[in-house]
């Protein structure tokens, strides 16, 4: 048993010690590639713009170097155009293994040849990148505020209202109701549907001071009702209030919902 478990352990070691040895093997291919492509393309480059037939080794010397910076430069080029052929020639995963590979050595000649455009040209992009992003940061830290602010203002403002609700049957509660004077309450129900009047009317005389769906379908048989549309106009006249934390919708009567059912209970 045991020389078994040493022969499964070490087939997978073997296994991982040739994917490392492929994927080594396969950026060691393309680096050689960008090398080449590097010094062909300082070599054009030198003979496009120095027509002296004497050879300056100091200024080829340059040339080279401006250009070998430039391939390496190729990656990142392609990384940022979503290029899957670095990835393809080092992994062989491309069925176009062999035009891939003249592909980037095309990529690189063109980034040898014109080596200064070409790096002014991808840097620029990278700045350009890097300003969007900050940016996009910038708007999405914004965007965060605000709807932080949006949340902060709706808990300051059911604060008071939920505070006054957690005292229960207390002397400071029923002070709070009786100071809440309603004009036209005629008018109020009126604009309360059918099914919201006698679901508001079940939720003021329940004992309960918090109410989510699962326990309105349960307790009030409103079934065949859409509770969350109900609720939300209840809501809308300011009858109820959502709790905004809550991980399930939950309602309460708001102070103004409980002064309005004790003293008109009787026009639901």
């Amino acid at each position: 048993m045991e020389n078994v478990l040493f022969l499964m352990n070490l087939d997978s070691q073997v296994k991982k010690a040739q994917e490392l040895s492929q994927d080594t093997s396969g950026l060691l291919f393309i680096a050689g590639i960008m090398l080449f492509a590097g010094l062909l393309g300082a070599t054009v480059s030198y003979v496009f713009e120095n027509k002296n037939d004497k050879l300056n080794r100091i200024i080829l010397f340059r040339y080279i170097i401006i250009s070998l910076g430039a391939t390496t430069l190729v990656p990142l080029f392609l990384k940022i155009g979503d290029s899957q052929l670095i990835k393809n020639i080092a992994l062989k995963s491309s069925q176009c293994w062999i035009a891939d590979i003249f592909a980037l050595f095309g990529f690189c000649m063109v980034a040898a040849i014109y080596a200064k455009r070409f790096i002014d040209s991808v840097a620029d992009k990278v700045l350009r990148q890097v300003e969007e992003s900050k940016k996009e940061i910038k708007k999405t830290n914004k965007k965060l505020e605000t709807e932080t602010e949006k949340i902060k203002n709706r808990i300051k403002a059911q604060s008071s209202d939920v505070n006054a609700l957690l005292i229960a049957s207390s002397p400071e509660r029923d002070e709070l109701i009786k100071d809440i004077t309603i004009d036209n309450a005629d008018e109020l129900v009126k604009r309360i549907s059918g099914h919201s009047r006698s679901l508001l009317k079940e939720i003021a005389l329940s004992e309960r001071t918090f109410f989510t769906i699962n326990f309105l379908k349960k307790h009030f048989e409103y079934q065949n009702i859409s509770i969350p549309n109900t609720m939300q106009e209840l809501e809308d006249l300011k009858l109820v209030s959502r709790v905004v934390a809550a991980t399930v919708d939950t309602w309460y009567l708001t102070l103004l919902g409980q002064s309005f059912t004790s003293k008109h209970v009787g026009l639901l």
